[in-house]
């Protein structure tokens, strides 16, 4: 079994004496339902089991709003070998995309307490956020899940940490292990499906076909919600995305896909593909005075597919080739998209900011703005001197060579993202 970082956010649910029911939010295919089950059977001496698209039927338990006791007893009737014992009994809810009513009944358990109730949702943003009902965020496997995946022992992450911590180089054979590492993970990705094929073959081709697979049943899946008069336009989007990235793009342009395209006519596709876990954008940023949110404009931005490897799976052998040259990463319009899919994946919100020919990203870490750049120092410069006028806290230029601190700035190994903002250098140095 693959280990995952949500365990710790059930298990700490879980010890809580005043849990609410609560609903774990991520796309199809990330590996939601499995975590559950295997954390249900271990803490629960009962677990109701209610999956609404695969049992359709069971919708109906929640068409007529009930108190707790009549929804109960519902369930015990509908569900073949449903045994619900006050406080000894989970209930899970499955794809709750399928059944909004239930979201009500989630609210009704937390006020009654007998019953735990946990649920997942595909589509992201798909229920208002409630008093009632806790929410958490799951991805795919980050680089940090996929360097225990690869048995990279505790003590060696421990040490890799500490060389960030404390602005340390690690020796040569540590540094190209774990550089090596991460262009794995640029190539393999966080999918529960490709990681676990990866680990058992060793074949990328194997882990393409994966891929693709993945990615045929995702555009199925949102082509379901699209309706029929708009899915030429939301086509047109969806496969312009890795197309805008391989172009090193930093706004996304309408032009490229349609000579009339305009953000107005494509903010349904738009949403469709954010909502289905598929992509997420990173907005340009005018300024970085607080709050970076309003200085953003919806109609400027980057897309990135959320999974690295769900990109790595549309791309040609050539660009495959040019993702696995460590000497051309930092040069490769692909980056971009490893270096946000392990930041968000850590839900670390992301913004872009130009300055003259120099562009970076800016990462927010608790209330501290973060500039990476990964392609010239002459960006670290222009980093540098924001640092100094107080418009950033922190700034690194992110590179293939050993961790190094010179006078225009810090010069920080790709491996260690993974890092940042994780009881750092920089929070050290705040605080």
């Amino acid at each position: 079994m693959l280990r995952r970082k949500i365990i710790q956010t059930l298990e700490d649910w879980y010890a809580s004496s005043d849990r609410k029911s609560l609903i774990i939010e991520g796309p199809q295919d990330i590996g939601k339902s499995f975590v559950l089950k295997s954390f249900a059977f271990q803490k629960y001496k009962q677990v109701v089991k209610l999956n609404f698209n695969q049992f359709p039927y069971m919708r109906r338990i929640f068409d007529t709003p009930m108190d707790v006791d009549a929804m109960i007893l519902q369930i015990v009737m509908m569900v073949k070998g449903a045994a619900c014992v006050p406080y000894e009994t989970l209930i899970l809810m499955d794809e709750m995309d399928y059944c909004p009513e239930a979201y009500e009944a989630m609210k009704k358990l937390s006020h009654d307490r007998r019953y735990d109730c946990i649920g997942t949702v595909s589509r992201l943003a798909f229920f208002e956020p409630s008093d009632e009902v806790n929410s958490v965020r799951m991805h795919a496997l980050d680089l940090e899940e996929f360097l225990w995946a690869n048995n990279v022992s505790s003590d060696i992450l421990d040490q890799v940490h500490q060389a960030y911590v404390h602005n340390e180089q690690l020796n040569v054979d540590l540094h190209d292990q774990m550089l090596n590492l991460f262009k794995t993970y640029l190539l393999v990705g966080g999918m529960p499906k490709a990681v676990i094929t990866y680990l058992g073959s060793y074949n990328m081709s194997e882990v393409r076909n994966v891929q693709k697979a993945i990615e045929e049943s995702y555009k199925s899946k949102m082509l379901m919600h699209v309706l029929p008069k708009e899915r030429e336009r939301f086509l047109k989007l969806y496969s312009s995305i890795p197309e805008q990235i391989a172009k090193g793009n930093m706004r996304f342009m309408y032009k490229d896909m349609d000579e009339k395209a305009t953000h107005r006519n494509y903010l349904r596709s738009i949403l469709y593909i954010y909502r289905m876990g598929w992509a997420f954008v990173i907005y340009k940023l005018k300024n970085t005075n607080f709050p970076l949110v309003d200085n953003t404009r919806s109609e400027n931005f980057i897309f990135m597919i959320r999974d690295v490897g769900c990109l790595s799976g549309q791309l040609n052998e050539e660009s495959i080739d040019r993702l696995s040259d460590l000497n051309l990463l930092q040069h490769n319009p692909y980056l971009i998209n490893g270096v946000a899919d392990i930041l968000v994946k850590r839900n670390i919100k992301l913004y872009y900011a130009e300055h003259g020919q120099h562009d970076f990203l800016v990462a927010m870490v608790g209330e501290k703005r973060i500039g990476l750049s990964y392609e010239s120092e002459k960006a670290l410069r222009k980093m540098m001197r924001l640092v100094e006028q107080g418009l950033l806290d922190a700034c690194y230029n992110l590179t293939t060579r050993p961790l190094m601190v010179d006078k225009i700035g810090i010069h920080l190994p790709l491996y260690h993202l993974m890092s940042i903002g994780k009881g750092t250098y920089e929070e050290i140095r705040w605080n």
